[in-house]
C-alpha cells in the first residue's frame, strides 16, 4: 500500500511539472510568433513610410509657398475688388471669400454727413483668451496607427492565471465572502443657503446641500443601508477575509514551483511582447504628434490672445484706414452703469481717438441696450435738417447681461432696441463684430441693414470692419437682394469663392 501511494505521488508530480512546462512552451511560442509578425510588419512599412514622409514634406512646402501670400493679401488688403464687397479668409475652406451686404438704395438727396461710431465691449469677459478656430488636420489618428503598425490599438494581455489566484480566487468574494457592494450614501438635495451681491449691485443665490430625512428617497436609502449592513455583518461572522488571506499565504508556500514558472513566463512575455508593443505604440504616437505639429505650422498659425487685445488692434487699424470725410466716434462700456460716450473725432483728431482706444480696460458687465442708445444720441441722423448716414460697429463677445438675468428676455430687449432705433433713424446701420460666435446677436444687424460677422481673430475682424467702411462713399451705387447661404445666414452674401490675387 505504501509503495502504491509513493508511485502515485511520483506520477502526480511528473504530470504537474510536464503540464507547466507545456504551458510555458506554448506561451513562449505565442510570444515568438507575435514578435516575428510585428518585426516583419515594421520591415515591410519602413521604406514606404520614409518615402511618404519625403513626399509629404515637399507637398507641404509647396502649399506654404502658394498659400501664405494669398492669406496675407486677403486679410490685409486696403481696397476690395468691387466697391460693394470685401474679403475674409475662410479657414474652413482654406480660401479667400468675397463678402457683400444686402441691398443699399441710392439716396435721393446728397448725403451731407457720414458718421461711424465704434461701440467697444470692455466687459470682464474680454480679458479671456480667445483661441482661433483650428483647421482640422489630415493626419492618420494614433489609434489607427496602433492598429496598422503595432497589430492592435489595445495593450496586449498576459493570459496565464497566477497559481495563487487560481487556487484562492482573485478577490475574497470569489470563494469566501459575499459581495456587498459600496456602502450607500445618504440622500441630499441642492438648496439656497443665502444671497450675495456682485460688483454691479446685482443679487445672486448661494447654493448648498441638506440631507433628506423623509419620503421615498429616505426609505430607499434605509432599505439599501440595511441590506449592506446585513451582508457586512455576515462576512464578519464567517471570518471570510481571514480565511481568504490564510489561503493566499498557504498557496504562496505550497505552489512555489508553479509561481516561479509563472513569473518566468510573464517576464519573457513582457520583454518580447508587451515592451515591444509599448515601444511601437510610443513611436507611432510621436509620429502622429509630429504630423499634427507640421500641419499646424502651416494651417493654424494664428496665436491665442486676449479678446480685448485683438479688438483694440483691429479697431485702431480701422481708424487709420477710415475715409477722411467720415467723423469717427467711440462708445465704451465696462459695466451696467458705466457706458461712456467719447464723442466724435475729426480727421485731425484721430490720434486722440487712437489713444482713447489704447486706454480701454476690461471689467464689468455687458449693457448692449444702453450702449446702442448712447451711441445714437449725438449722431446727426437724429437731425431733421441734415441728410446724414450713421454707421455703428459693435465689437463684442457676449450677450446683454444688464437688462435681465434671463438670457431670452435680455436678447429680446436687444433686438427690440435695434428695431426701434432703426425706425426712429432711417439712416442708421449697425454692424456686429462678434468674437463669441453668438448668432443671437445677428438680429441687431438684421433689423438695421448691417452685417453680422463672427470674427475669429484680429485680422478677420479688421477685414470685416474695413469692408463695411468701404461702403461709406459719396455715391453708393450698389443694390441687390441678399442671398441665403447655408451656415452664414441671409445678411452676408458669399460670392463664388475665388482666391484674391
Amino acid at each position: 500500500m505504501g509503495y502504491l501511494l509513493t508511485l502515485l505521488s511520483i506520477v502526480f508530480v511528473s504530470v504537474s511539472a510536464n503540464g507547466w512546462a507545456e504551458i510555458e512552451q506554448r506561451a513562449i511560442a505565442k510570444t515568438t510568433s507575435q514578435d516575428f509578425n510585428y518585426r516583419q510588419r515594421q520591415l515591410d512599412t519602413a521604406v514606404s513610410e520614409a518615402s511618404e514622409t519625403v513626399d509629404e514634406m515637399f507637398r507641404r512646402l509647396e502649399i506654404i509657398e502658394n498659400n501664405q501670400k494669398e492669406v496675407i493679401n486677403c486679410a490685409r488688403q486696403d481696397a476690395p475688388v468691387d466697391p460693394d464687397s470685401y474679403s475674409i479668409w475662410d479657414n474652413g475652406r482654406g480660401k479667400c471669400v468675397t463678402v457683400t451686404r444686402g441691398c443699399v438704395p441710392r439716396p435721393t438727396e446728397p448725403i451731407e454727413s457720414r458718421e461711424l461710431v465704434f461701440i467697444f465691449d470692455a466687459s470682464s469677459s474680454m480679458k479671456e483668451t480667445y483661441n482661433p478656430p483650428k483647421v482640422s488636420n489630415d493626419c492618420e489618428h494614433y489609434y489607427t496607427r496602433y492598429q496598422k503598425y503595432c497589430g492592435s490599438k489595445y495593450y496586449p494581455s498576459f493570459y496565464m492565471t497566477h497559481p495563487v489566484e487560481k487556487q484562492c480566487g482573485k478577490y475574497s468574494t470569489t470563494k469566501y465572502c459575499q459581495y456587498c457592494g459600496s456602502k450607500p450614501s445618504a440622500p441630499r438635495k441642492k438648496v439656497v443657503i443665502g444671497t450675495k451681491v456682485d460688483g454691479e449691485g446685482i443679487p445672486y443665490n448661494v447654493y448648498g446641500y441638506e440631507y433628506i430625512t423623509s419620503g421615498k428617497e429616505w426609505d430607499d436609502y434605509q432599505r439599501k443601508l440595511s441590506k449592506y449592513n446585513d451582508c457586512y455583518n455576515k462576512n464578519e461572522a464567517t471570518q471570510c477575509m481571514q480565511k481568504y488571506n490564510q489561503c493566499k499565504s498557504d498557496a504562496r508556500i505550497e505552489l512555489q514551483d508553479e509561481i516561479n514558472a509563472y513569473n518566468e513566463a510573464y517576464a519573457e512575455w513582457k520583454v518580447n511582447v508587451y515592451d515591444v508593443y509599448s515601444q511601437c505604440r510610443n513611436e507611432q504616437y510621436q509620429a502622429y504628434k509630429q504630423c499634427v505639429n507640421d500641419f499646424n505650422a502651416i494651417w493654424n498659425t494664428a496665436k491665442s490672445e486676449p479678446r480685448i487685445t485683438a479688438a483694440k488692434k483691429a479697431v485702431k487699424e480701422a481708424i487709420v484706414k477710415a475715409p477722411t470725410f467720415v467723423e469717427l466716434g467711440l462708445v465704451v462700456f465696462n459695466g451696467c452703469q458705466n457706458v461712456k460716450n467719447h464723442g466724435f473725432y475729426l480727421n485731425a483728431d484721430r490720434y486722440d481717438l487712437l489713444k482713447a482706444v489704447d486706454a480701454i480696460d476690461a471689467t464689468g458687465s455687458t449693457p448692449l441696450v444702453d450702449s446702442m442708445i448712447v451711441a445714437t444720441e449725438n449722431m446727426k441722423i437724429k437731425s431733421e435738417s441734415v441728410n446724414a448716414e450713421g454707421y455703428i460697429v459693435l465689437v463684442t463677445d457676449g450677450e446683454e447681461t444688464c437688462v435681465s438675468q434671463n438670457s431670452t428676455t435680455a436678447m429680446r430687449a436687444v433686438c427690440d432696441t435695434a428695431k426701434a432705433l432703426k425706425k426712429k433713424n432711417d439712416g442708421l446701420v449697425i454692424n456686429v463684430m462678434d468674437l463669441s460666435n453668438n448668432s443671437k446677436l445677428s438680429c441687431i444687424s438684421e433689423y438695421t441693414g448691417g452685417v453680422y460677422a463672427s470674427v475669429s481673430s484680429e485680422s478677420t475682424m479688421l477685414s470685416a470692419i474695413v469692408g463695411e467702411m468701404s461702403k461709406i462713399s459719396d455715391v453708393p451705387e450698389y443694390c441687390y437682394a441678399p442671398t441665403d447661404v447655408s451656415g452664414y445666414g441671409t445678411i452676408d452674401v458669399y460670392k463664388d469663392p475665388e482666391v484674391t490675387q
